[in-house]
C-alpha cells in the first residue's frame, strides 16, 4: 500500500512538471501566444513598442518602450527636450526612463519607472536643482501581444530623494494618461552587405 502511494505521488509529480514546463518551451515563446491564466513575461522580452500618450486636455507624446530580460524595461521619448507644455502641462527636461515590469493574468501587465526632470526656471519645483520622477503603467495587450491599452501616471519627487518610500510625498502628482501601443516588427532599412 505504500509503495503504491510512492509511485502515485511520483507520477502526479512528474505529470505536473511535464505540464509545467509545456509553457517554457519553444512552443509557447513567440508573441503569438499568451496565455490568460499564466502570467510569463518570455513573450514581451526583447521587444520594442511605440507608446502614444495622452494626458487630459492636451495633445499626444510618443515614447519608445524597450522590455527587456528579467522584468526590466527602459524607454525614450519624443519631447525629452522640453518645450513641450501641450503635451505634460509645462515645460519638463524628461531624462530617459528604467524600471521594472511584471505580467499579470488576462495579459496584463504592471511596470514602474525611475527617471529626472531637470533644472530648470521655467518650473518652481525644478529651479533648484531638479527633481526625481517615476511612472506606473498598467498594460492590457491583445490576444496576440501586438497591441496594448492602458493608463499611465507620474509623480514628481524631490530631487535626491527616494521616489519609491512610501512615506514620500509627491511635490506634483501627475493625471492620468491614456496610452495606446504598438509593437514595432524588425527591419534592416538597409542593406550593408552589399
Amino acid at each position: 500500500m505504500f509503495h503504491q502511494q510512492i509511485t502515485a505521488i511520483l507520477l502526479f509529480c512528474l505529470l505536473s512538471l511535464a505540464n509545467g514546463n509545456e509553457y517554457g518551451s519553444s512552443k509557447y515563446s513567440n508573441t503569438k501566444y499568451y496565455s490568460p491564466y499564466y502570467p510569463s513575461c518570455k513573450p514581451f522580452e526583447n521587444k520594442i513598442y511605440q507608446l502614444t500618450v495622452t494626458f487630459p486636455g492636451a495633445v499626444p507624446l510618443y515614447a519608445g518602450l524597450r522590455l527587456l530580460p528579467n522584468g526590466m524595461f527602459d524607454e525614450i521619448f519624443s519631447i525629452a527636450n522640453g518645450n513641450n507644455a501641450a503635451e505634460v502641462g509645462a515645460n519638463f527636461a524628461l531624462s530617459n526612463r528604467y524600471g521594472y515590469y511584471k505580467c499579470l493574468s488576462n495579459n496584463q501587465m504592471r511596470l514602474t519607472g525611475y527617471g529626472f526632470l531637470y533644472k530648470t526656471a521655467d518650473v518652481p519645483f525644478l529651479a533648484t536643482n531638479g527633481a526625481d520622477v517615476t511612472h506606473d503603467y498598467r498594460f492590457q495587450f491583445d490576444s496576440t501581444g501586438r497591441t496594448l491599452t492602458g493608463k499611465v501616471r507620474f509623480g514628481v519627487y524631490t530631487a535626491g530623494s527616494d521616489p519609491f518610500d512610501t512615506n514620500n510625498v509627491a511635490v506634483f502628482p501627475g493625471p492620468i494618461g491614456d496610452v495606446k501601443g504598438e509593437l514595432l516588427k524588425f527591419r534592416a532599412r538597409y542593406d550593408l552587405d552589399g
